[in-house]
């Protein structure tokens, strides 16, 4: 993993600079979603190349992170933009142009960060951005702005302080992977439920595993007697009432996972584009350069294979993140 410290790049922008690459009105591959419904209606399409806006760079796409909320917009499970579109809210590459009222940035600089979509494509263009570290893989580098964001807000929300116990759930996925690391770095100690298969992936993050499932309060009860301070959930699957339970009430528990969260007394975390900022994305690069911070494993695929990437993504059979490579 790089440990080398990169140069800072902002969100104030500057405009394009002679010379870059304009490639408006030329055409990209790209993943289109034509209608919505499962993995298979992505399809691999020749679509037209972006040109940035007020506050935006175009990159050369390196990796593109595929998320869950990709698969909730696909599936109209959540709002999607109009029909076609091409999915995906982050991408790491190389800056071939920069839109007006931008600094600090220019043609040729690698960085990772926010899309508003449209990250599943050869270009794409940036809202928000870092400088991506010397000889941090690009498939690692994407691993970092959505998941981490999540875990950022969700660990304020809990506020762990020194010598407390925080349970997360889900904590073998990429969000529980951060929020485990950002816990232990507060000083408190981390209880992570997962799949018995990862437990040695939570334990050498420096958490203790607990299997999922029936019997969970139980076990958790046991891997924490002193009780559990604060609670996160980031796997749904209603296991908000047994978080409520071991906790001892709704204070300290808080959800990114589960929609059904205020039939219990639980507050969702619901994020967007203000959270998603150049700030946080500074924090988690340095958190990782300096050593405090491990990427979780990727899996890849390449932007014709987009629909065995969302299959992978709803299989949960690869831990850690699934990556789009054009």
């Amino acid at each position: 993993m790089a440990r080398m410290r990169g140069p800072r790049a902002g969100t104030t922008m500057r405009g394009m600079e002679p010379g870059a690459a304009d490639h408006a009105g030329d055409r990209m591959l790209g993943v289109v979603v034509p209608e919505l419904g499962g993995p298979e209606v992505l399809r691999a399409e020749r679509v037209d190349v972006p040109r940035p806006g007020a506050g935006q760079v175009r990159i050369t796409v390196r990796a593109a992170g595929v998320n869950n909320y990709d698969a909730k917009v696909r599936s109209g499970i959540m709002r999607a933009p109009d029909l076609p579109f091409v999915p995906g809210e982050e991408a790491a590459g190389v800056v071939d142009a920069v839109g007006p009222d931008v600094s600090g940035t220019g043609v040729g600089d690698e960085v990772l960060g926010y899309t508003a979509g449209g990250a599943y494509a050869e270009h794409a263009l940036l809202r928000a951005w870092t400088a991506k570290p010397p000889g941090l893989d690009w498939a690692d580098a994407v691993t970092i702005p959505i998941a981490g964001e999540a875990a950022v807000r969700a660990v304020a929300a809990l506020d762990p302080r020194s010598g407390e116990t925080v349970l997360v759930t889900g904590a073998s996925g990429v969000v529980g992977s951060f929020a485990l690391q950002l816990v232990l770095l507060r000083g408190a100690r981390a209880v992570g439920t997962t799949a018995p298969h990862w437990f040695d992936d939570v334990a050498d993050l420096g958490a203790i595993p607990v299997a999922y499932g029936d019997g969970m309060v139980d076990r958790v009860r046991a891997a924490a007697p002193d009780g559990i301070d604060a609670a996160l959930d980031l796997a749904g699957a209603g296991m908000l009432p047994d978080l409520v339970v071991v906790r001892g009430g709704t204070e300290r528990v808080v959800t990114l996972a589960d929609g059904a969260a205020g039939d219990v007394g639980v507050p969702f975390l619901s994020g967007g584009a203000a959270q998603q900022n150049t700030a946080v994305l500074e924090r988690l690069v340095a958190m990782v350069i300096d050593g405090d911070v491990v990427l979780p494993p990727v899996t890849t695929f390449g932007l014709d294979d987009a629909v065995r990437a969302h299959e992978a993504l709803a299989s949960r059979a690869h831990r850690g993140k699934v990556v789009l490579l054009p």
